[in-house]
């Protein structure tokens, strides 16, 4: 599991985002720590642009360590993220039907 944890975390430093979830996913098949893991995979999915996976798994992490800063910090981003993306909808269906 440890392993696992630190593939992901290299993937994450390298932005291989793809591949940190898999690693992710695989610590979290043999037991890692919850909380890092589901914080380091809302991460990669903030910054492959998908809102709703990374709130469930950034949503995860805060129940399980409500104090963390870096948790609150980036459910931040995926609210930016999700009003970027609610701004560029409105955009292509004013194109669209305008």
């Amino acid at each position: 599991r440890g392993m696992h944890m630190n593939k992901a975390l290299c993937y994450l430093k390298l932005e291989q985002w793809e591949k940190c979830i898999l690693a992710v996913n695989k610590a979290l098949d043999f037991g890692g720590d919850e909380g890092k893991c589901k914080y380091r995979r809302g991460m990669c999915h903030v910054k492959l642009g998908d809102s709703t996976a990374a709130r469930q798994d950034l949503e995860r992490a805060k129940e399980l360590n409500p104090a963390d800063a870096a948790i609150a910090k980036m459910l931040k981003e995926v609210d930016k993220l999700d009003k970027k993306q609610e701004g560029k909808a409105k955009a292509t269906f004013q194109k669209m039907f305008g």
